[in-house]
């Protein structure tokens, strides 16, 4: 369970936004996660004024026990009212990645996610988000 606050500052821009959160997830099979953020800013300083709600799952396995590499598949969906748009939308992600231990203290994360986008997220006056495949690497040191 977690709670929390954001501020999302708009660089290019002098507006903001604000939110509060509250996650609460099971630690069972397939992690499910769900998160409630809240936007309480007013839409003159860059905010919705609406919420988002997000259910997540993921599940790592070990696919070779000797160099403790695993593979790891993770999705989401989530559900937008006025909260970074106007309007109702969603989007769904799905990724799966692999977790490369390089030494006792660094590992390596190769992954790929494939993003859909859902409702008024997909309106060129609005989101104009499309459907799209992305990926990269990523590196993790623990002290």
């Amino acid at each position: 369970m977690s709670l929390g606050h954001i501020y999302y500052a708009f660089t290019e821009t002098s507006t903001f936004a604000k939110e509060y959160y509250g996650s609460i997830g099971v630690n069972t099979l397939f992690t499910p996660t769900f998160t409630f953020y809240k936007d309480y800013s007013r839409e003159s300083q860059g905010g919705g004024d609406g919420y988002y709600m997000a259910l997540d799952a993921s599940q790592s396995v070990t696919l070779i026990p000797e160099y403790k590499i695993a593979l790891f598949l993770a999705a989401h969906a989530g559900y937008n009212r006025n909260d970074f748009i106007v309007g109702k939308g969603g989007d769904l992600l799905g990724t799966a990645g692999l977790t490369i231990p390089m030494t006792s203290n660094l590992t390596m994360t190769p992954k790929v996610s494939y993003a859909v986008p859902l409702g008024d997220i997909e309106d060129p006056a609005l989101g104009n988000q499309r459907e799209q495949i992305y990926g990269g690497v990523s590196m993790g040191y623990t002290f």
